[in-house]
């Protein structure tokens, strides 16, 4: 069957069309917004075999977008690689989100060469003060700015990711030129979320005249840029509305999230999940009532006094000790 013809088939059976899956939770940074709190190696992480089951998994679903994401997916490159593998002409496209701590010229090639269409690194900062306070590590914005030039010299379509925060919201006018300067094709930006490290993080968080101002600019860059360099800013509160209005408009959930210890959650933003892919598989999943999770009520009643960001902390609080909650599925 021809890749068209299996993308078709995903559409028609609503299957998902997009599915993100956490290659490990570890990480060389300490990100001080990182809402999963990458670092060392969580002691839960999905095995080699099992993480490999998982991708062969998200092959036979045949979505049209798979993200590989982490963590840094660059420190189990053999789990990068490998994957790369079994969903080359099996899915639409294959994109990684990375640091760029560890990008070199013969590793892109060869992620290039087995399928990888984009490749995402965050920038946040125009210097190395900027950057590198921000992601925890000196030498970070040396790293990325290597990367970005690397991935766009190799023929990947390069993709960076800012987040606004106290350091460099001034400064995303001279971030967005040096990216285009660069040759990146898109420049996607959203807020601090205050969950994770960046609930403990929260005094970076910009203020509203601020983000205002932030946003401002980004839209005057927006037409800067028009045909030549994306610009998008991109907001965690809009799946929240957006999915249920979709859901009672008849349009069935079309993303999966799978967390680096197999957990498959309706939302990366959230512990809420619906169960583990060591114990039931995607098809399974989606058949006994993920296709349809933004119609649940009790998932609906979970999220529902979310109306801003400062509401993730209170979901968190509301939380207590609990470090994820089981969501029963109905069809």
């Amino acid at each position: 069957m021809k890749i068209a013809d299996k993308l078709y088939k995903a559409v028609r059976e609503h299957s998902p069309t997009s599915i993100a899956i956490d290659v490990t939770s570890c990480c060389n940074f300490k990100c001080l917004h990182c809402f999963n709190e990458s670092g060392q190696a969580k002691n839960d992480d999905l095995s080699d075999e099992e993480f490999f089951d998982a991708v062969r998994q998200i092959r036979d679903l045949h979505p049209i977008s798979v993200c590989l994401c982490g963590g840094e997916p660059f420190m189990r490159f053999n789990r990068v690689v490998e994957a790369l593998k079994i969903l080359n002409g099996n899915v639409g496209q294959v994109n990684m989100v990375s640091n760029g701590w560890f990008a070199t010229h013969e590793k892109l090639c060869q992620l290039k060469e087995l399928g990888l269409k984009t490749y995402q690194v965050s920038l946040d900062g125009k210097n190395a003060f900027q950057h590198d306070n921000f992601r925890g590590v000196p030498g970070a914005f040396e790293h990325v700015v290597n990367a970005i030039k690397l991935a766009h010299a190799v023929g990947l379509q390069t993709v960076v990711a800012i987040t606004p925060n106290k350091f460099n919201h001034k400064s995303i006018s001279d971030i967005l030129e040096m990216c285009y300067n660069w040759g990146v094709g898109f420049v996607r930006s959203m807020p601090l979320i205050p969950m994770g490290r960046g609930a403990k993080n929260q005094k970076f968080i910009l203020s509203t005249d601020e983000y205002i101002t932030y946003q401002t600019e980004l839209r005057k860059a927006k037409e800067r840029y028009q045909n030549r360099m994306m610009v998008e800013w991109g907001d965690p509160m809009d799946h929240l509305i957006r999915m249920p209005v979709n859901a009672k408009e008849g349009i069935h959930t079309y993303e999966i999230d799978i967390k680096s210890n197999g957990d498959i959650v309706p939302s990366i933003y959230f512990p809420i999940t619906v169960g583990n892919i060591r114990n039931v598989t995607l098809q399974e999943c989606w058949d006994n009532g993920f296709n349809l999770i933004w119609e649940n009520p009790e998932l609906l009643s979970l999220i529902g006094d979310i109306q801003d960001l400062h509401d993730f902390g209170k979901f968190f609080d509301n939380m207590g000790d609990k470090s994820k909650y089981i969501l029963e599925m109905k069809k």
